[in-house]
């Protein structure tokens, strides 16, 4: 008879799983039931190191589908419920706050086409000193390698995760968790393919809402709160970085600075575009209310 150590039988338990939940078909699944899955397997202990955003500013694209100027912020915030679709980071009718680290993600995201009219929105945190807490998935991998500001310290380097992780027996079953769950969350989902989300915005939920907060010592530290998740932006080719804030959180840590109109001048290929600016806020009011300057000329920016 065969005889596996104890840490070998978690392993392939983990695999098996894994397994499982490939296989799965997310159109018809139950979302509890995937819910308990995704539980079990996280709860084998998965370690991760939440990280504050260090970028004070953020990004948001809407287009504007009938060419007219929006007139409040609140046609550029959070969507209301009745208008959620399933999302990588959201299930439908739950609304969370995507945003962008730049311009150039944002619009990527929106992948536009010539003659299209966007309206960008910049935020910034209200309170410098207060930074959103958020999960990653990738960020390390990708995007931290040229944007620090998303990246933090990589799991490779930091020290005394490593100890614990190796403390508590966990090397080994801790990579093989957060190699799943990262390729899950940088997977590129064609249109008309919103089910296979059901994996990542399960996993967003869980990470979010039911975070097991420990320190380096093993000690459970209670009211820690999770703003949300920070993941490679995959229209930008991993190179960009986009978050999802709870409502909440996006309400408390941000503000509206100012908003840009932009047509699409010119799509060279899904990652570049020529813009022209057609009008930008003069003044954002306490309700929201944006006030328009309109120049004669269109500026041209790329």
């Amino acid at each position: 008879m065969a005889r596996y150590s104890h840490s070998k039988l978690i392993r392939r338990s983990i695999e098996n799983e894994i397994r499982n939940l490939r296989a799965l078909d997310l159109a018809r699944i139950d979302q509890a039931h995937l819910t308990k899955l995704v539980r079990t397997l996280l709860g084998h202990g998965y370690i991760s190191r939440p990280l504050y955003v260090q970028n004070p500013n953020g990004y948001r694209v809407r287009i504007n589908e009938t060419h007219e100027l929006f007139e409040s912020v609140k046609d550029l915030w959070w969507p209301p419920a009745n208008c959620v679709k399933r999302g990588r980071c959201n299930d439908p009718g739950q609304p969370v706050f995507y945003y962008s680290d730049s311009e150039d993600t944002a619009v990527i995201e929106k992948q536009p086409n010539e003659g299209d009219i966007l309206t960008v929105l910049k935020i910034e945190l209200i309170d410098p000193t207060k930074l959103p807490l958020v999960m990653t998935l990738g960020i390390h991998e990708f995007t931290g390698k040229t944007n620090p500001r998303y990246g933090g310290t990589p799991p490779d380097r930091d020290t005394k995760q490593k100890v614990f992780i190796a403390r508590e027996g966990l090397s080994q079953t801790n990579s093989i968790l957060h190699q799943y769950l990262t390729k899950e969350f940088v997977k590129d989902v064609p249109g008309g393919s919103e089910a296979e989300y059901k994996i990542t915005s399960t996993i967003a939920r869980i990470l979010i809402n039911e975070p097991e907060t420990i320190s380096d010592d093993g000690s459970v530290v209670s009211d820690v709160k999770i703003d949300g998740i920070a993941y490679p932006s995959i229209a930008a080719n991993k190179f960009g970085a986009n978050v999802a804030l709870t409502t909440e959180s996006a309400d408390r840590l941000y503000r509206p600075v100012s908003c840009e109109v932009n047509r699409v001048e010119k799509a060279h290929d899904r990652l570049h575009y020529t813009l022209g600016t057609l009008c930008w806020s003069e003044s954002i009011q306490a309700d929201g209310t944006i006030k328009w300057h309109i120049p004669k000329q269109p500026q041209r920016k790329k």
